[in-house]
């Protein structure tokens, strides 16, 4: 098994991110599908031995005309809440 000893510098967590997600016709996506998706991707880890915290934020995306290619860019910072 390979392991990931140092993600950047001292830090050994991962951050995990759904890029894209949307129901047919365009439809908005259900607090229960946000859910079970959290749900989902955290017992997956925690069941390969992982502890793991897990939240959502959602992002509206424009749409891009057919044919052309997007990439969504994204600045990250780490903010500590009380």
């Amino acid at each position: 098994m390979q392991h990931i000893q140092k993600l950047d510098g001292d830090y050994q967590h991962a951050y995990l991110f759904v890029l894209q997600a949307q129901n047919p016709e365009g439809g908005q996506l259900t607090r229960g599908q946000l859910n079970s998706a959290i749900d989902a991707a955290g017992a997956t880890l925690e069941l390969l031995g992982a502890n793991v915290e897990a939240h959502a934020s959602l992002i509206p995306i424009e749409t891009v005309e057919e044919g052309k290619s997007a990439r969504l860019v994204i600045d990250v910072a780490v903010e500590e809440v009380e």
